[in-house]
């Protein structure tokens, strides 16, 4: 008698551990999918974030590799004047003018004033790269406020949105990033439309990130940011 009892409460116990067992091994494998899934946004949006720093500096070295073009064409203006001076085939009043080359290299008021603002653009460039956020959209601004018709303006209202964005300011990055999309000929639509969709989702709007996303991959079906679109579409 003794010994039934003993085998019923044996029983009942067993089962009671085993479902025990079952449900912890269920619970566990929820959690790590839920890590897992967690994981995977964190490594998209690192990748995203990588992707913008890389942008920054790519630019940059663009805008370097302009001015040092520039420069040598400059220099080699200068050389030029002086081998004729030292030659000889140059009037006695030539080193007035020489004076007058070397001080303003042939610049008329319109490419200095071009040439001042991509000088100042590749200064703010480097603040946004050096992680001064709120520097360069000031920087980046204050060029708008200079001319908004230079070809480089589109692209710092970009990194003003870019700016805001690094801030955590998404809803302010949202305005400036659609701001990005009424320049004509922008270089940096399929950018700010890729933002756009990455703004909302910070903001766990998931419904406005799916139709931003779902624009970028239908109006920019080339882009280099297409096919993370795609990935981002699938995870929401």
């Amino acid at each position: 008698m003794k010994t039934s009892s003993f085998k019923k409460v044996f029983i009942v116990f067993s089962g009671v551990l085993i479902f025990s067992l079952i449900g912890a091994s269920l619970l566990a494998a929820q959690t790590q999918q839920a890590a897992s899934q967690k994981d995977e946004k964190f490594y998209i949006y690192s990748i995203e974030q990588l992707s913008a720093a890389n942008k920054g500096l790519q630019e940059q070295l663009v805008q370097n590799q302009r001015l040092i073009t520039r420069l040598r064409t400059e220099n080699d203006s200068l050389i030029s004047v002086l081998r004729k001076y030292q030659s000889g085939g140059l009037t006695a009043a030539a080193p007035a003018k020489m004076k007058s080359v070397i001080t303003s290299p042939a610049r008329t008021p319109v490419a200095a004033a071009s040439g001042d603002f991509e000088e100042r653009y590749r200064m703010a460039l480097a603040k946004f790269n050096q992680v001064d956020y709120k520097q360069a959209k000031t920087m980046f601004k204050n060029l708008l406020m200079q001319n908004r018709n230079h070809s480089l303006s589109d692209n710092c209202q970009y990194w003003i949105g870019e700016s805001h964005y690094a801030l955590k300011e998404y809803q302010q990055a949202i305005i400036e990033f659609e701001k990005v999309l009424t320049f004509a000929d922008t270089n940096k639509d399929d950018d700010a439309q890729l933002k756009l969709g990455l703004c909302y989702l910070r903001l766990n709007d998931n419904a406005s990130a799916k139709r931003e996303l779902t624009r970028l991959i239908a109006n920019y079906p080339k882009s280099e940011f297409t096919e993370l679109g795609r990935k981002l579409l699938e995870e929401i």
